[in-house]
């Protein structure tokens, strides 16, 4: 996010704080008179979703018209409940369901806790998908050299990793690998991985399952048995990791299922991209990301299932879930998985019933705050010396505030030229 002229005349004050000092900005005066004027706040910037839930789980029901410091757009709370819903965290009253009362133990995203606790409750992989959420609440776990030739051995090195499923499989066959390894910084190194990132993945994922032993939600492992090991330790193939550590992987698919069907992509049928399915055929883009609806997607480079990678056939991947878009000169699907369309379909209708359901939002509350606000009597006819000083009321208060701030700004200069004190 770029920075506010506040912002930028603050971190300027930084210099001369304790000795005489002088500030470089390194861009234009131009550049610096296009930024913003004052930082806008997180709130007004960011997905609302897990504040959305946060403010359920607190019992206040009309989040539309809480009084926030900053307000957002109401859009945007709008959609943060569209959202839970599809999630099945709130009912069509807007009330928070006992889903959505165990989604709030975790400090995730909802879409991450809807999965985890799915992968419990019906899908008997909880260990395997607690660990991939661990990967996925973390920084970039790749490290993208910039000089061809090292680029070129990351990418053949990380290739034993990926999985022909896609990139949940691949970030637990990352992981485990790195656990094989002892959580080694210089493994990590080899492989150009992220250590610090793989690192903070471990006490996510410890954080995780002694929540969820708290809260008695089952740890359960996925991992098939294979009848042709004699009992001895298989060596790791050379060629993927995959061949030795095995899953059904079905299950932990289906479980971030649950979530992520609102990311539903369908190939193209006579290009290698996809676009959005749910936003296209079935209900309008607001409720999901509007930019992704119309666009083709690419799947990502750091993809396994990117065509370069040569795992599987691009011809072959009919439907993919994604985490995430990246935009660049193309929206790039971030975390790419094959699906099924039957693990989705009864997901979908959730879409349709968006129609019919208003989520215990009363539009009609903030046409009668705006009209008390203006003085409209019960009968609808205008009092004009209430709207007059109404009106003189708000000037007197925007000049008050205006002085409260000149004078802040006299304290905060005396100080600047006074460190000592």
């Amino acid at each position: 996010v770029p920075i506010s002229q506040a912002a930028a005349t603050q971190r300027a004050g930084r210099a001369g704080r304790t000795a005489p000092g002088k500030a470089f900005r390194l861009y234009s005066r131009e550049s610096f008179e296009q930024l913003e004027v004052d930082t806008v706040p997180e709130i007004q910037r960011s997905s609302l979703l897990g504040t959305v839930l946060s403010l359920k789980k607190m019992g206040i029901k009309d989040i539309l018209h809480f009084e926030f410091i900053d307000p957002p757009d109401p859009m945007l709370v709008k959609n943060a409940l569209k959202q839970l819903f599809l999630l099945e965290a709130i009912d069509e009253k807007g009330m928070l369901t006992s889903l959505g009362d165990e989604m709030c133990i975790f400090p995730l995203n909802p879409f991450l806790s809807r999965v985890l606790i799915a992968s419990a409750r019906h899908f008997d992989c909880s260990r395997e998908v607690s660990t991939i959420v661990a990967m996925l609440s973390v920084e970039e776990i790749f490290i993208t050299p910039r000089d061809e030739e090292r680029l070129f051995e990351a990418d053949e090195r990380r290739k034993v990793f990926y999985h022909p499923s896609g990139d949940y499989m691949t970030l637990l066959q990352v992981f485990e690998g790195y656990r094989d390894s002892g959580y080694n910084r210089e493994w990590c190194r080899d492989k150009y991985f992220n250590h610090r990132a793989l690192s903070m993945a471990k006490n996510v994922r410890d954080q995780l399952r002694e929540l969820m032993e708290r809260h008695r939600i089952p740890i359960i492992s996925c991992r098939q048995k294979d009848n042709q090991d004699d009992g001895h330790r298989k060596k790791r193939s050379k060629q993927t990791y995959y061949e030795t550590k095995k899953y059904d992987c079905t299950k932990i698919l289906e479980a971030f299922s649950t979530s992520y069907f609102i990311h539903l992509a369908k190939k193209h049928p006579h290009r290698s991209v996809f676009y959005h399915y749910a936003s296209a055929n079935i209900y309008t883009s607001e409720i999901i990301n509007s930019n992704s609806s119309l666009l083709a997607l690419h799947i990502s480079p750091l993809s396994a299932l990117h065509p370069e990678n040569k795992v599987i056939k691009v011809d072959s991947l009919d439907w993919v879930i994604y985490h995430s878009i990246l935009y660049t000169s193309k929206a790039l699907m971030k975390v790419v998985n094959k699906v099924k369309l039957e693990w989705i379909e009864e997901k979908l209708k959730l879409f349709k019933k968006l129609e019919t359901v208003n989520l215990g939002v009363d539009d009609n509350k903030n046409d009668d705050k705006d009209k008390q606000e203006k003085g409209v009597d019960d009968e609808g006819s205008n009092n004009i010396e209430q709207e007059s000083n109404y009106i003189d009321e708000e000037e007197m208060k925007r000049k008050k505030l205006e002085d409260i701030e000149a004078a802040r700004q006299r304290a905060l200069s005396r100080r600047s030229l006074n460190p000592d004190n």
